[in-house]
């Protein structure tokens, strides 16, 4: 077993290793600055305006990205949420949902996991993703993001 806690990088696909045992700000500001997320919490935007894309199975987060039944679109204006939308994803096909999420103008994306191809996809689309979020309602996952307070564990994806 590795000596390491590892992330890797939606914008570069590089992984980032720490040792175990270090400080958690000290890790919280290495995943800021690979997310480019400033210390507010919101991501950084030309605009105060940005959206938020969560797969959702039963109104909650699905941990299996590519077969959720939805997805909540939520726009974030001025630090607040704005407006939700639940949109049903095309089939599910390589590089459909990047090409899809892109389109509706999506910024950001929790998931619980998600594998490294999928990960390069929305980089090229300028999608961050951010993984290993909690299986919680796609309103406190945002606010939780919002406010400094969401916790996320390891990528769940095994692919």
């Amino acid at each position: 077993m590795s000596n390491c806690k590892s992330h890797h990088c939606a914008q570069d696909g590089a992984e980032r290793h720490l040792p175990k045992g270090e400080d958690e700000s000290r890790l919280e500001e290495q995943l800021r600055k690979c997310l480019q997320v400033p210390s507010s919490g919101n991501i950084v935007s030309d605009s105060n305006t940005f959206k938020v894309a969560i797969p959702l199975a039963e109104g909650r987060l699905c941990n299996h990205f590519g077969h959720c039944q939805q997805f909540a679109v939520i726009r974030v204006k001025e630090g607040l949420i704005d407006d939700k939308e639940l949109l049903t994803p095309p089939p599910h096909e390589p590089g459909v949902l990047p090409r899809w999420l892109g389109d509706l103008g999506v910024n950001l994306i929790f998931a619980g996991g998600m594998g490294q191809r999928a990960l390069d996809l929305f980089a090229e689309q300028g999608i961050r993703v951010i993984t290993g979020s909690p299986s919680q309602e796609s309103e406190a996952l945002v606010q939780g993001y919002l406010s400094g307070a969401l916790v996320n564990g390891p990528n769940v994806c095994d692919h």
